[in-house]
């Protein structure tokens, strides 16, 4: 019985086909901008996800622990806090 995965095969590589042969007549046609920036946005889409899934794991909360807070606690805002304060 063959897997999910090697029905899927045929497929993809009619999609392949496709995509390129659209592209090329996109292409010839005048629709170039279409061809070139698509693929541009995608990267840069990828790109960001990739930051994205960077920070999610340096500002993650794992292993944090609260500080022990007393009885009454106070907040005091503060405007600026330099060295000449």
């Amino acid at each position: 019985m063959a897997s999910a995965c090697s029905r899927q095969r045929p497929r993809r590589v009619a999609t392949a086909v496709v995509v390129v042969v659209i592209a090329v007549t996109k292409f010839t046609h005048g629709a170039w901008i279409v061809v070139v920036v698509t693929p541009v946005m995608i990267v840069g889409f990828y790109t960001i996800r990739r930051h994205y899934d960077s920070l999610r794991g340096q500002l993650t909360l794992r292993g944090f622990v609260p500080p022990k807070i007393g009885r009454h606690p106070v907040v005091v805002l503060v405007e600026a806090c330099t060295a000449e304060s």
